[in-house]
């Protein structure tokens, strides 16, 4: 029978689910919503039924099950602590919740790290051993894969690239500090600075939808392309703060990869090749000429390839 590993991928918004094979290849798949304002108990529940649903449509073996979940979590322990999108699961045991439930052994890692270690096991099939990887969505988040391990870091928070500080006393981050990375270059930053840029200019195009909170990065990257002013200057205050920021990361890890993921990434290339092209010239040289600027292969499956990577990898 083949063998075969559950990914389970927690958003704030949707959980998706998939069955992957030793290859990566997803075998069966399908997604719930989170529905965060009832709590955990419910979607652990509908989870479960999910992955009953698609073991029983596969003639295969589940050799193990691996759950990916924004931070801060506790790997060891297997508890989701507090992530900010998944408010009302603080300290929840999604480890021991899953696992009792099909008596197979689960996993917890941090999403975007999980996301990083489908590319390297599956991407680049490891053929490099030392990569670093960054989403750049409605947050942003890394993982690094060093000497070809995932390292997740004492307490599992290592890689969170988002919340490297770019200016100090800047604007209030999701975290709670200000100035960080993801303030400035995320999805979510990127649309609040030009909320707080429109909002001093009424007679600007996009005046009403800041002022009715709908303003979303979609909308500052179509007047961007259009060549308005103050879209471009928020559009290229992200690109500098995001190429300063991987250059640091590139001079700190000395990876021979570094692939950008997540949306604003893989949908915006405009944007993406102005941020490759910036990292040059803030990177030492001898690093730059050692590492490989590339883009992520798996997209939206990353996060469930990857939980069901860290599934494998675990039992090795």
């Amino acid at each position: 029978m083949k063998k075969a590993w559950v990914g389970v991928d927690i958003g704030g918004t949707k959980i998706a689910i998939a069955i992957v094979d030793e290859q990566g290849s997803i075998l069966a798949e399908d997604k719930i919503a989170t529905e965060v304002e009832k709590g955990p108990e419910p979607a652990a529940e509908r989870m479960i039924r999910v992955i009953r649903s698609l073991i029983e449509s596969q003639d295969c073996e589940i050799q193990a099950i691996g759950i990916g979940s924004p931070g801060p979590i506790d790997a060891g322990k297997g508890t989701i602590l507090r992530p900010s999108n998944l408010h009302t699961w603080d300290d929840y045991p999604i480890v021991d919740r899953i696992q009792s439930a099909f008596g197979i052994h689960t996993v917890l890692g941090n999403d975007a790290d999980l996301a990083g270690l489908a590319e390297y096991r599956f991407s680049l099939e490891g053929s490099h051993q030392n990569v670093a990887y960054v989403t750049v969505s409605t947050g942003v988040g890394g993982g690094i894969i060093s000497n070809g391990r995932l390292h997740a870091g004492s307490s599992s928070c290592a890689g969170e690239f988002g919340h490297m500080i770019v200016q100090k006393n800047g604007p209030l981050c999701g975290c709670g500090k200000h100035g960080c990375l993801e303030a400035f270059s995320s999805g979510t930053g990127i649309a609040n600075r030009m909320r707080d840029e429109v909002l001093g200019h009424p007679e600007h195009p996009l005046y009403a939808l800041a002022k009715s909170g709908e303003l979303t990065a979609k909308e500052v990257f179509e007047a961007y392309d259009k060549g308005e002013a103050l879209a471009h200057s928020v559009i290229e205050q992200a690109e500098d703060y995001l190429a300063i920021s991987l250059a640091n990361v590139i001079n700190l890890l000395n990876p021979t990869v570094l692939i950008m993921g997540g949306g604003v990434a893989l949908g915006q290339p405009r944007f993406t090749k102005a941020v490759q092209r910036k990292i040059g010239d803030y990177a030492i040289v001898q690093n730059m000429e050692t590492v490989t600027l590339a883009l992520a292969k798996f997209q939206d499956k990353a996060g469930v390839v990857g939980a069901a990577a860290l599934a494998m990898m675990d039992e090795q």
